[in-house]
């Protein structure tokens, strides 16, 4: 444990490996790269917080089997949730727990989660959300 990062929810190592020892930009709520990404989630989706051109994003296009929903940077070592809605007005998520999420690129690079196959004709009008647990 190192002092001012005890017990904030991030890795004190993580902290330490980009900011140095007892540096307030290390901080859980701080966003030191200004970015919109706090370092909390920064940390859970595996971008750097000191570079904001490395930040969590979510794109779609179409695939030859229907829609294909990538996100990036990907973990292996979390678990990922895609979730959908019909509008946003009075949105109701639904976990759509039948897609299969694969990792795209190999260690040299950062990996990137892929969905394919979402059909044009059961959730594809809408909106998506990738939940990272």
């Amino acid at each position: 444990s190192f002092d001012s990062y005890a017990e904030d929810g991030l890795s004190d190592a993580w902290q330490v490996s980009y900011f140095g020892i007892n540096n307030n930009s290390a901080m859980a709520t701080s966003d030191p790269d200004h970015d919109g990404q706090d370092n909390a989630f920064e940390y859970l989706s595996g971008a750097d917080p000191t570079n904001a051109s490395s930040r969590f994003q979510a794109w779609m296009s179409p695939g030859d089997t229907g829609l294909v929903l990538s996100f990036s940077p990907f973990i292996e070592s979390r678990s990922y949730r895609i979730l959908h809605a019909a509008d946003l007005s009075n949105p109701s998520w639904q976990n759509l727990d039948s897609l299969q999420i694969t990792a795209i690129g190999d260690t040299s690079e950062i990996k990137r989660g892929r969905v394919a196959g979402i059909s044009s004709e059961s959730a594809a009008a809408g909106f998506y959300k990738v939940e990272i647990i």
